[in-house]
């Protein structure tokens, strides 16, 4: 109960086995990230998420249990070999669904706080392009700079061969 919404920060602790989250703020929308987080987390075999949004979603411990091998339990429910084996058949469909959930969640939270919003803007797809453009644009601009540098000159070069040519009686 710490109104935690995103996990963090957690890569040092390489001993940390078990971790309660219970009754927190983590959605939809940071689930992806911050499970991906714990990954680091080798000797992690016990996480409680109960109590927290993003267990509302029907996928979550599925989820969970496809990307942490790790764990042996989650919220005091021993995960089955079985259960593991079939989250991990189903990650790529649940990871869709998430994403689109999580979609949903950023463009509920952008609303609540009374920002219009366009929802083609907050695609996955319309970041990538933005994205790409900001890394073209950013390109383009260090080529100008680049080209209108002075060019560099090797000076010692450049002596040895006037140093040569030129003297009297060459």
């Amino acid at each position: 109960m710490n109104n935690i919404e995103r996990i963090e920060g957690l890569r040092t602790c390489e001993f940390l086995d078990k971790l309660d989250l219970t009754v927190n703020f983590i959605d939809l929308d940071t689930l992806e990230e911050s499970i991906a987080e714990l990954r680091h987390n080798r000797q992690l075999r016990e996480l409680y998420l109960m109590g927290n949004p993003c267990t509302d979603w029907d996928g979550c411990r599925e989820f969970v249990c496809a990307v942490l091998e790790q764990l042996k339990s989650m919220d005091g429910k021993e995960i089955t070999r079985t259960e593991r084996i079939v989250a991990q058949q189903k990650l790529p469909v649940l990871l869709k669904e998430l994403r689109l959930k999580a979609q949903e969640v950023r463009i509920r939270k952008i609303q609540e706080k009374g920002i219009p919003v366009d929802e083609n803007v907050y695609t996955s797809e319309s970041r990538r392009e933005m994205y790409m453009e900001q890394a073209e644009e950013k390109k383009e601009k260090e080529d100008r700079e680049k080209s209108m540098r002075p060019r560099e000159r090797n000076k010692g070069k450049e002596h040895a061969v006037i140093g040569q040519d030129s003297w009297p009686g060459k």
